[in-house]
């Protein structure tokens, strides 16, 4: 006994250190054994085949519609295992087969699935199957029968099937135009806190569409949005904070939300992300973080990035300069139908930059940039057509011209002058019924000329 007293104060004399946890910590560690229990019951459940069981695991294991599934067979497993009439093991193998989860993708099944499903009403169902006519996949493209089935599922207080219905309506698409009704079908879906329909009743309030304009009714729906991390509400938010509308101007916090919805893989949010970083708004000056998020954007197929990026490759700003990479972002600008694109891989073709030299390819990308009334395109061809008329009237052969073909000529440059000033001047644009008649007044002046010129040379030489 003696012994043990005596070495007790050489155990007290370094006492052993204690860790203590955040009561944060603890919670989630509590609430992680609950989620692992819950999951071991449901898993239990299921393998003696309760259909409830069945389907709460596999939606579980599916995870979030259009992300990365938990666990993809056994998903499958769990939905195929569900009675082949029960609607909800119906529309979530239908995913299964269009996407290819847990099995071979087979979309003509996965229509037929998805028909089966909406036709014993289930809601989800009538709203996907509505998808599916509206952009004609699986199925024939059909707006009038995409608006029936959204119909449908709102009439059963579906909130994703009031905004698809709703988004027709404001845009006259299969239905009527009836922008007071898609405000109306915003509204009832925003009140069931569907993060989509919070920001698409935000829009009307912003642009006065189908409601009286309110911007602060926006931004506090976009807020309530933001707060469901939807990345179109937290940038549009952010726009609104970048101009001052409905609230106080602060591009700090807009370039803030701007990021925050970029980091997260939104395109738009990458391309407003970057303008700040390029111009200095909101933040300090960035070009090579500024050309990382266009790049970003355009990746993700934003038409407007690919433009700048190929403008900061072009110019070497924030990446070493790279006409071929130029061309290459400006031909996918042109691809996504980004008309200031098209005019500028025009002008590669022209010079060669970037591009091997093709003046009848440069003219085809000035004609389209034109024709859909992109006033560099118009400009472009002018100015080409100005190259062409001036290659043909040599000062030479011009000076013994009868004084009738130099007031035309004079007309002709007087008038194009005029056009291309109001483009850049008026910021407008040209019909581009009006350049095709100049292109060929131009080109049949440039011929009269030529002809003329060469009669007279016959004649000298005579």
């Amino acid at each position: 006994m003696d012994e043990i007293r005596e070495e007790r104060p050489e155990r007290n004399a370094e006492p052993q250190q204690i860790v203590f946890f955040a009561p944060e910590l603890l919670q989630r560690a509590q609430q992680r054994q609950q989620r692992q229990e819950r999951l071991g019951a449901l898993r239990a459940a299921a393998e003696r085949g309760e259909h409830v069981a069945l389907l709460e695991l596999g939606i579980y294991d599916l995870g979030e519609l259009g992300g990365t599934p938990r666990n993809a067979e056994e998903a499958f497993a769990c939905f195929s295992r569900l009675p082949e009439d029960d609607p909800a093991g119906l529309y979530y193998l239908s995913y299964c087969y269009d996407r290819g989860v847990g099995t071979a993708a087979d979309v003509a099944r996965a229509v037929a699935m998805l028909n089966e499903s909406a036709e014993a009403g289930y809601a989800p169902a009538l709203c996907a199957l509505g998808l599916c006519y509206e952009s004609g996949h699986g199925v024939g493209q059909d707006a009038s029968r995409a608006a029936e089935l959204y119909r449908a599922a709102a009439d059963l207080d579906y909130p994703m099937g009031m905004c698809n219905l709703g988004v027709l309506l404001m845009h006259g698409v299969g239905v009527e135009q009836d922008r007071e009704k898609a405000a109306a079908l915003f509204a009832r879906a925003a009140e069931q806190e569907l993060p989509r329909a919070q920001f698409l009743l935000g829009l009307c309030y912003e642009s006065g569409q189908g409601v009286p304009r309110d911007p602060r009714k926006a931004m506090a729906l976009y807020d309530a949005a933001s707060e469901q991390d939807y990345d179109e509400a937290v940038c549009a938010k952010g726009v609104l904070y970048y101009h001052g509308i409905g609230t106080e101007q602060d591009r700090e916090k807009a370039f803030s939300l701007f990021r925050r919805a970029a980091d997260r893989g939104f395109a738009r949010a990458q391309f407003f992300t970057a303008r700040c970083l390029d111009d200095g708004e909101g933040t300090a000056e960035d070009p090579e973080e500024a050309y990382r998020y266009y790049a970003m954007a355009a990746e993700n197929g934003f038409p407007d990035a690919m433009f700048q990026a190929g403008l900061c490759c072009a110019c070497g700003r924030g990446t070493p300069e790279d006409q071929a990479q130029a061309a290459a972002w400006w031909a996918h600008g042109a691809e996504s139908g980004e008309l200031r694109s098209t005019a500028h891989l025009g002008v590669c073709y022209e010079c060669g930059r970037g591009v091997e030299e093709d003046m009848g390819k440069a003219i085809e990308l000035y004609r389209k940039a034109a024709e859909a009334g992109g006033a560099e395109g118009q400009c472009n061809l002018g100015a080409l057509m100005f190259h062409v008329l001036a290659r043909y009237m040599r000062p030479k052969e011009t000076k013994r011209l009868p004084r009738w073909i130099h007031i035309t000529v004079a007309c002709v440059l007087l008038t194009s002058l005029l056009i291309i000033v109001s483009v850049f001047l008026g910021g407008g644009t040209v019909d581009p019924e009006d350049v095709w008649i100049l292109v060929w007044l131009v080109a049949l002046l440039a011929l009269a000329v030529r002809r003329v010129c060469r009669r007279r040379q016959k004649k000298e030489e005579a």
